[in-house]
Order: structure tokens, then sequence, then C-alpha cells
């Protein structure tokens, strides 16, 4: 069974969005650039540390965090239920534009 590319839970009352085909160290940069270019997101903090990275951005006046950890990958998350439905449509359009990339291999942490 093929897993997919993308998987939504709730985590701490809140919508997360697992990215299983990006789930590198730099994966998560990627991840910054694809909401830049598509969802006209600005990045208002980073913080990165040796295993895990936690940055937060504003899409449309409303936050979300990317987040990478060591060694389960990259995620959206919302920052509260207003970023809900919001993580919702990124990860749906995620997991359609990712459907047909095979998940590439961990490099490794804190850059690979």
């Amino acid at each position: 069974m093929v897993k997919p590319a993308v998987s939504f839970s709730q985590h701490n009352g809140r919508t997360r969005c697992d990215v299983h085909n990006v789930p590198d160290w730099d994966g998560l940069e990627k991840l910054a650039r694809f909401l830049e270019k598509y969802y006209a997101a600005t990045i208002l903090e980073r913080i990165d540390g040796p295993d895990a990275r936690r940055w937060v951005l504003r899409v449309n006046d409303i936050q979300v965090e990317l987040q990478h950890e060591d060694p389960y990958g990259n995620a959206l998350l919302a920052v509260d239920a207003e970023g809900d439905d919001l993580v919702r449509v990124i990860g749906d359009d995620l997991g359609a534009r990712l459907a047909g990339v095979e998940p590439q291999p961990d490099a490794g942490s804190a850059g690979g």
C-alpha cells in the first residue's frame, strides 16, 4: 500500500498536515518557498535547532507553523482554530501536487 503524500490529524486541538513526500531538513525551506509563491506567505519567525525547526508564517492574516522534527519529517500546523481550514486547503493542494512524487529519503538531520 502506497503512503499518501500528506495526511491530516489533530494535534493539541489544532489541524496538522504531515507532508510525507517532503520529509527532509531542507524540505521545510522548500515548503516555505511554496507557501510564499502560491499563498503569498510571509515568514514571521524562524527557530532552527539541532534536530528540529519551527517557522511561523502569515497567510492572509492567519498564522501557521511549519515544523521539522527528526526523524518524523515536516508538518504544517494551525496556530489556532482560525488556521484549521487554511491548513486543510494548503494540505489538500500539496497532496494533489505531490501525489506523483516519490518520497525523498531523509538525508539526515541539521541539513544532512
